[in-house]
């Protein structure tokens, strides 16, 4: 089961390139995510980049099961700690592109 307010697509194949590669590679995300948002399983935000280019962002679901108030991309999410894990891997990538170093 994906979380139900944040999910992280990983190790999607490479995007497509070329013209009316964004539609299908939205297509294709949503082909993904459709069992989990049919089940009731996953609301949330899903953008995919790769550099500084985003290549696909959309919002699922809804932000306030309760009022029915829709995800928006601008939705924020109370992250608690979960925001721990990307710094300490981003803290370990810089070290490895020797960026950043421990003293």
């Amino acid at each position: 089961m994906l979380g139900s307010s944040l999910a992280l697509l990983c190790a999607l194949s490479p995007a497509p390139q070329g013209a009316g590669a964004e539609r299908e590679l939205g297509a294709r995300i949503d082909g993904y995510l459709r069992p989990y948002l049919d089940a009731g399983q996953f609301a949330g935000v899903v953008l995919v980049a790769r550099g500084d280019e985003v290549l696909f962002e959309k919002a699922y679901g809804a932000a306030d099961v309760r009022s029915g108030a829709p995800m928006r991309l601008d939705t924020t999410f109370r992250l608690a700690s979960l925001s721990k894990t990307f710094s300490g891997a981003a803290v370990v990538l810089l070290a490895k592109r020797e960026v950043l170093t421990v003293k």
